[in-house]
Protein backbone atom coordinates (compact mmCIF):
# COMPACT_ATOMS: atom_id res chain seq x y z
CA UNK A 1 0.00 0.00 0.00
CA UNK A 2 1.27 3.70 -0.53
CA UNK A 3 3.26 4.63 2.82
CA UNK A 4 4.93 7.45 1.07
CA UNK A 5 4.16 9.92 -1.62
CA UNK A 6 1.16 11.44 -2.85
CA UNK A 7 -1.50 8.28 -1.52
CA UNK A 8 0.40 8.15 1.27
CA UNK A 9 -2.98 9.56 3.53
CA UNK A 10 -4.52 6.69 2.12
CA UNK A 11 -1.82 4.48 3.44
CA UNK A 12 -2.12 6.02 7.24
CA UNK A 13 -5.71 5.48 6.98
CA UNK A 14 -5.66 1.83 5.71
CA UNK A 15 -2.55 0.78 8.03
CA UNK A 16 -4.25 2.04 11.23
CA UNK A 17 -7.64 -0.10 10.27
CA UNK A 18 -5.03 -3.21 9.96
CA UNK A 19 -2.98 -2.72 12.89
CA UNK A 20 -6.23 -2.06 15.07
CA UNK A 21 -8.20 -4.97 14.19
CA UNK A 22 -4.72 -7.37 13.84
CA UNK A 23 -4.33 -6.19 17.24
CA UNK A 24 -8.43 -7.44 18.89
CA UNK A 25 -7.29 -10.79 17.44
CA UNK A 26 -3.81 -11.14 18.95
CA UNK A 27 -5.17 -9.80 22.19
CA UNK A 28 -8.21 -11.62 22.29
CA UNK A 29 -6.86 -15.12 20.38
CA UNK A 30 -7.88 -18.43 22.12
CA UNK A 31 -5.39 -21.23 22.95
CA UNK A 32 -3.83 -22.71 20.17
CA UNK A 33 -4.82 -20.23 17.27
CA UNK A 34 -1.65 -18.40 15.86
CA UNK A 35 -0.36 -14.96 16.63
CA UNK A 36 -1.02 -13.03 13.40
CA UNK A 37 1.89 -10.57 12.57
CA UNK A 38 1.34 -8.11 9.25
CA UNK A 39 4.34 -6.87 6.79
CA UNK A 40 3.94 -3.67 5.04
CA UNK A 41 5.68 -2.68 1.63
CA UNK A 42 5.68 0.21 0.50
CA UNK A 43 3.81 0.59 -3.06
CA UNK A 44 4.19 4.31 -3.02
CA UNK A 45 1.02 4.03 -5.61
CA UNK A 46 2.93 2.75 -8.58
CA UNK A 47 2.61 -0.52 -10.34
CA UNK A 48 5.97 -1.61 -10.88
CA UNK A 49 6.56 -1.00 -7.01
CA UNK A 50 3.80 -2.72 -5.87
CA UNK A 51 4.68 -5.66 -8.40
CA UNK A 52 8.22 -6.15 -6.64
CA UNK A 53 6.31 -6.29 -3.19
CA UNK A 54 3.97 -8.40 -4.33
CA UNK A 55 6.53 -11.23 -5.40
CA UNK A 56 8.57 -10.58 -2.09
CA UNK A 57 5.45 -11.11 -0.08
CA UNK A 58 4.41 -14.35 -2.22
CA UNK A 59 7.89 -16.22 -2.86
CA UNK A 60 10.25 -14.80 -0.28
CA UNK A 61 7.60 -14.04 2.87
CA UNK A 62 5.07 -16.38 2.04
CA UNK A 63 1.97 -14.94 3.03
CA UNK A 64 -1.38 -16.19 2.50
CA UNK A 65 -2.93 -12.96 1.36
CA UNK A 66 -1.62 -9.52 0.31
CA UNK A 67 -3.92 -6.05 0.87
CA UNK A 68 -3.23 -3.47 -1.54
CA UNK A 69 -5.17 -0.09 -2.60
CA UNK A 70 -5.01 2.35 -5.70
CA UNK A 71 -6.66 1.64 -8.48
CA UNK A 72 -3.85 1.80 -11.03
CA UNK A 73 -1.62 -0.89 -8.81
CA UNK A 74 -5.07 -3.19 -8.17
CA UNK A 75 -5.82 -3.19 -12.02
CA UNK A 76 -2.08 -4.14 -12.41
CA UNK A 77 -1.62 -6.95 -9.96
CA UNK A 78 -4.94 -8.69 -10.74
CA UNK A 79 -3.70 -10.80 -13.60
CA UNK A 80 -0.55 -11.59 -11.51
CA UNK A 81 -2.91 -12.71 -8.56
CA UNK A 82 -4.70 -14.68 -11.35
CA UNK A 83 -1.69 -15.84 -12.53
CA UNK A 84 0.48 -17.09 -9.12
CA UNK A 85 -2.93 -18.14 -7.58
CA UNK A 86 -2.83 -15.23 -4.65
CA UNK A 87 -5.46 -13.81 -2.83
CA UNK A 88 -5.45 -9.80 -3.10
CA UNK A 89 -7.62 -8.15 -1.16
CA UNK A 90 -8.53 -4.18 -2.63
CA UNK A 91 -9.16 -2.05 0.39
CA UNK A 92 -9.53 1.36 -1.29
CA UNK A 93 -9.75 1.22 -4.66
CA UNK A 94 -12.62 2.52 -6.58
CA UNK A 95 -11.69 2.20 -10.61
CA UNK A 96 -14.94 0.39 -12.11
CA UNK A 97 -12.92 -1.33 -13.89
CA UNK A 98 -11.62 -3.87 -10.75
CA UNK A 99 -15.34 -5.29 -10.34
CA UNK A 100 -15.91 -5.69 -14.19
CA UNK A 101 -12.78 -7.63 -14.10
CA UNK A 102 -13.28 -11.41 -14.27
CA UNK A 103 -10.38 -12.50 -11.81
CA UNK A 104 -11.07 -15.45 -8.89
CA UNK A 105 -8.50 -14.07 -6.79
CA UNK A 106 -8.91 -10.09 -6.32
CA UNK A 107 -11.54 -9.67 -3.71
CA UNK A 108 -12.95 -6.13 -2.83
CA UNK A 109 -13.93 -4.64 0.45
CA UNK A 110 -14.31 -1.06 -0.70
CA UNK A 111 -17.79 -1.11 -2.53
CA UNK A 112 -17.78 -1.23 -6.34
CA UNK A 113 -16.77 2.29 -7.55
CA UNK A 114 -19.10 2.12 -10.99
CA UNK A 115 -22.13 1.50 -8.78
CA UNK A 116 -21.30 4.54 -6.54
CA UNK A 117 -20.15 6.77 -9.67
CA UNK A 118 -23.55 5.32 -11.11
CA UNK A 119 -25.65 6.62 -8.09
CA UNK A 120 -24.23 9.49 -7.38
CA UNK A 121 -24.83 10.11 -11.50
CA UNK A 122 -28.53 9.95 -10.83
CA UNK A 123 -28.50 12.00 -7.45
CA UNK A 124 -26.47 14.91 -9.50
CA UNK A 125 -29.54 14.85 -12.22
CA UNK A 126 -32.06 15.04 -9.72
CA UNK A 127 -30.21 18.45 -8.85
CA UNK A 128 -31.57 19.63 -12.27
CA UNK A 129 -31.12 17.82 -15.69
CA UNK A 130 -30.58 21.33 -17.36
CA UNK A 131 -27.97 22.35 -14.99
CA UNK A 132 -24.62 22.82 -16.64
CA UNK A 133 -22.16 20.20 -15.29
CA UNK A 134 -18.31 20.15 -14.98
CA UNK A 135 -15.69 17.44 -13.56
CA UNK A 136 -12.55 17.94 -12.29
CA UNK A 137 -10.55 14.60 -12.20
CA UNK A 138 -7.34 13.27 -11.56
CA UNK A 139 -5.51 11.63 -14.25
CA UNK A 140 -5.01 8.35 -13.19
CA UNK A 141 -6.59 5.07 -13.43
CA UNK A 142 -9.67 5.86 -10.66
CA UNK A 143 -9.99 9.55 -12.01
CA UNK A 144 -10.56 8.35 -16.04
CA UNK A 145 -12.41 5.45 -15.58
CA UNK A 146 -14.90 7.15 -12.58
CA UNK A 147 -14.98 10.04 -14.84
CA UNK A 148 -15.85 8.45 -17.77
CA UNK A 149 -18.35 6.25 -15.74
CA UNK A 150 -20.06 9.41 -14.61
CA UNK A 151 -20.57 10.90 -17.30
CA UNK A 152 -22.07 8.36 -18.87
CA UNK A 153 -24.77 7.73 -16.70
CA UNK A 154 -25.52 11.57 -16.57
CA UNK A 155 -26.07 11.26 -19.94
CA UNK A 156 -28.40 7.66 -19.16
CA UNK A 157 -30.29 9.57 -16.49
CA UNK A 158 -31.06 12.70 -19.09
CA UNK A 159 -28.52 15.57 -18.22
CA UNK A 160 -24.79 16.29 -19.60
CA UNK A 161 -21.04 17.03 -19.04
CA UNK A 162 -20.56 20.26 -20.13
CA UNK A 163 -16.47 19.75 -19.49
CA UNK A 164 -14.31 17.82 -17.98
CA UNK A 165 -10.62 18.77 -17.14
CA UNK A 166 -8.26 16.56 -15.64
CA UNK A 167 -4.74 17.28 -13.27
CA UNK A 168 -1.73 15.42 -12.48
CA UNK A 169 -0.74 13.19 -9.78
CA UNK A 170 0.23 16.03 -7.10
CA UNK A 171 -0.67 18.74 -8.69
CA UNK A 172 -2.41 21.36 -6.12
CA UNK A 173 -2.67 23.74 -8.39
CA UNK A 174 -5.92 23.93 -10.18
CA UNK A 175 -6.62 27.57 -11.23
CA UNK A 176 -6.49 27.08 -14.76
CA UNK A 177 -9.51 24.32 -14.24
CA UNK A 178 -11.34 26.51 -12.67
CA UNK A 179 -11.21 29.52 -14.64
CA UNK A 180 -12.57 27.35 -17.32
CA UNK A 181 -15.19 26.40 -15.14
CA UNK A 182 -16.40 30.09 -14.37
CA UNK A 183 -16.00 31.24 -18.17
CA UNK A 184 -17.96 28.19 -18.60
CA UNK A 185 -21.01 29.02 -16.28
CA UNK A 186 -20.46 25.56 -14.82
CA UNK A 187 -23.10 25.13 -12.17
CA UNK A 188 -22.19 21.51 -10.44
CA UNK A 189 -18.80 20.31 -10.19
CA UNK A 190 -18.20 16.79 -9.74
CA UNK A 191 -14.49 16.50 -8.26
CA UNK A 192 -12.74 12.89 -8.18
CA UNK A 193 -9.70 13.68 -6.45
CA UNK A 194 -6.79 11.60 -5.66
CA UNK A 195 -6.79 12.57 -1.84
CA UNK A 196 -8.42 15.27 0.79
CA UNK A 197 -5.17 17.73 0.11
CA UNK A 198 -6.61 17.84 -3.25
CA UNK A 199 -10.28 18.81 -2.56
CA UNK A 200 -8.73 21.58 0.14
CA UNK A 201 -7.15 23.08 -2.60
CA UNK A 202 -9.85 22.57 -4.95
CA UNK A 203 -12.48 24.44 -2.59
CA UNK A 204 -10.19 26.67 -1.54
CA UNK A 205 -9.11 28.06 -4.78
CA UNK A 206 -12.87 28.10 -6.11
CA UNK A 207 -13.86 30.23 -3.31
CA UNK A 208 -10.74 32.59 -4.03
CA UNK A 209 -11.73 32.80 -7.82
CA UNK A 210 -15.44 33.66 -6.78
CA UNK A 211 -16.98 30.32 -8.21
CA UNK A 212 -20.78 29.75 -7.36
CA UNK A 213 -20.70 26.05 -7.74
CA UNK A 214 -22.98 23.30 -6.33
CA UNK A 215 -19.87 20.33 -5.55
CA UNK A 216 -20.25 16.85 -5.22
CA UNK A 217 -17.55 13.88 -4.85
CA UNK A 218 -17.81 10.70 -3.65
CA UNK A 219 -17.11 9.15 -0.09
CA UNK A 220 -13.27 9.34 0.59
CA UNK A 221 -14.08 13.13 0.86
CA UNK A 222 -15.26 12.69 4.33
CA UNK A 223 -12.41 12.99 7.00
CA UNK A 224 -11.04 15.01 9.84
CA UNK A 225 -8.67 16.64 7.50
CA UNK A 226 -10.96 17.97 5.35
CA UNK A 227 -12.83 19.92 8.11
CA UNK A 228 -9.95 20.69 10.08
CA UNK A 229 -8.20 22.50 6.96
CA UNK A 230 -11.52 23.93 5.24
CA UNK A 231 -15.04 23.35 6.99
CA UNK A 232 -15.96 26.92 5.81
CA UNK A 233 -15.15 26.46 2.03
CA UNK A 234 -17.04 22.63 2.25
CA UNK A 235 -20.19 23.85 3.36
CA UNK A 236 -22.55 22.70 1.72
CA UNK A 237 -20.44 19.56 -0.55
CA UNK A 238 -22.37 17.09 -1.09
CA UNK A 239 -20.89 13.23 -1.61
CA UNK A 240 -22.01 9.98 -1.74
CA UNK A 241 -21.25 7.48 1.03
CA UNK A 242 -21.63 3.79 1.44
CA UNK A 243 -24.78 2.75 4.18
CA UNK A 244 -24.23 1.50 7.26
CA UNK A 245 -27.30 -0.88 8.07
CA UNK A 246 -26.30 -1.36 11.86
CA UNK A 247 -25.04 2.22 13.59
CA UNK A 248 -24.07 0.65 16.52
CA UNK A 249 -21.09 -1.13 14.89
CA UNK A 250 -19.80 2.03 13.38
CA UNK A 251 -20.08 3.53 16.48
CA UNK A 252 -18.33 1.03 18.17
CA UNK A 253 -15.48 1.29 15.80
CA UNK A 254 -14.98 4.74 16.15
CA UNK A 255 -14.63 4.59 19.94
CA UNK A 256 -11.65 1.90 19.38
CA UNK A 257 -10.04 4.18 16.46
CA UNK A 258 -10.31 7.65 18.83
CA UNK A 259 -8.80 5.76 21.84
CA UNK A 260 -6.11 4.34 19.38
CA UNK A 261 -5.59 7.30 17.06
CA UNK A 262 -7.18 10.35 17.94
CA UNK A 263 -9.27 10.87 15.15
CA UNK A 264 -12.23 9.84 13.28
CA UNK A 265 -11.57 6.76 11.01
CA UNK A 266 -12.12 7.41 7.05
CA UNK A 267 -14.34 5.11 5.27
CA UNK A 268 -10.80 3.39 4.34
CA UNK A 269 -10.05 2.63 7.37
CA UNK A 270 -13.17 1.01 7.86
CA UNK A 271 -12.45 -1.17 4.98
CA UNK A 272 -9.48 -2.30 6.49
CA UNK A 273 -10.37 -3.19 9.66
CA UNK A 274 -13.04 -5.06 7.81
CA UNK A 275 -10.70 -6.99 5.93
CA UNK A 276 -7.99 -7.90 8.88
CA UNK A 277 -10.70 -8.65 10.38
CA UNK A 278 -12.27 -11.02 8.33
CA UNK A 279 -8.58 -12.50 7.39
CA UNK A 280 -7.84 -12.98 11.00
CA UNK A 281 -10.50 -15.34 11.68
CA UNK A 282 -9.87 -17.62 8.25
CA UNK A 283 -6.53 -18.09 9.67
CA UNK A 284 -7.51 -18.74 12.99
CA UNK A 285 -9.67 -21.32 11.61
CA UNK A 286 -6.46 -23.42 9.67
CA UNK A 287 -6.36 -21.57 6.40
CA UNK A 288 -2.73 -21.56 5.49
CA UNK A 289 -2.65 -20.67 1.99
CA UNK A 290 -4.27 -18.89 -0.40
CA UNK A 291 -6.35 -21.28 -1.98
CA UNK A 292 -7.45 -21.71 1.88
CA UNK A 293 -8.13 -18.47 2.09
CA UNK A 294 -9.95 -17.74 -1.02
CA UNK A 295 -12.42 -20.66 -0.75
CA UNK A 296 -12.82 -19.62 2.97
CA UNK A 297 -13.56 -15.89 1.85
CA UNK A 298 -16.55 -17.10 -0.77
CA UNK A 299 -17.88 -19.54 2.07
CA UNK A 300 -18.05 -16.77 4.28
CA UNK A 301 -19.99 -14.88 2.11
CA UNK A 302 -22.90 -17.49 2.03
CA UNK A 303 -25.43 -16.46 2.58
CA UNK A 304 -25.54 -13.09 2.00
CA UNK A 305 -24.89 -10.78 4.99
CA UNK A 306 -22.89 -13.30 6.99
CA UNK A 307 -19.87 -11.18 6.77
CA UNK A 308 -19.98 -9.14 9.58
CA UNK A 309 -17.52 -6.14 9.76
CA UNK A 310 -17.93 -2.02 11.32
CA UNK A 311 -20.45 -1.27 9.52
CA UNK A 312 -22.53 -4.34 10.00
CA UNK A 313 -23.36 -7.26 7.21
CA UNK A 314 -22.04 -7.17 3.76
CA UNK A 315 -21.17 -9.76 1.31
CA UNK A 316 -19.26 -10.68 -1.89
CA UNK A 317 -21.35 -10.45 -5.19
CA UNK A 318 -20.59 -12.69 -8.06
CA UNK A 319 -17.39 -10.61 -8.73
CA UNK A 320 -16.26 -10.80 -5.54
CA UNK A 321 -16.95 -6.89 -4.44
CA UNK A 322 -18.70 -6.09 -1.48
CA UNK A 323 -22.36 -5.21 -1.74
CA UNK A 324 -23.38 -1.96 -0.04
CA UNK A 325 -26.30 0.64 -0.61
CA UNK A 326 -25.44 4.61 -0.88
CA UNK A 327 -26.79 7.40 0.66
CA UNK A 328 -25.78 11.04 0.49
CA UNK A 329 -24.23 12.95 2.70
CA UNK A 330 -23.53 16.89 2.82
CA UNK A 331 -21.14 19.15 4.99
CA UNK A 332 -23.38 21.10 7.22
CA UNK A 333 -22.69 23.70 9.65
CA UNK A 334 -18.60 22.01 10.00
CA UNK A 335 -20.06 18.42 10.22
CA UNK A 336 -20.58 15.23 8.27
CA UNK A 337 -24.38 15.01 8.01
CA UNK A 338 -27.20 12.77 5.98
CA UNK A 339 -28.56 14.85 3.02
CA UNK A 340 -32.29 15.30 4.07
CA UNK A 341 -34.51 15.03 1.10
Amino acid sequence: MPLTGPGEPYGTSLRRGIDLAIGAYNNSRKSGQPEIAVLYEDSKGEPKVASSAFFKLKSVDGVPAIFTSVSGVVLSLGPLAERERMVLINLSATSPKICEADNRYVFSMIPDGGKESSYLARKVAEMGSEKKVGVLYVNNAAGIDLMTRFSKEIQNAGGKILMAESYDVGSLDYRVQLTKFKGAGVEIGYLVMFGNREVVSALSQARELGLNINWVSYAGVESDYLLDQAAAVAEGLKYSFPKFPDPTRVESFRVSYRSAYSGTPDVYAITAFDAATLISGIVADGARTPDQVRAALLAASVPPGALQGAGGSKAFDQRQCTSRDFEMKTVKNGKYEPLLK
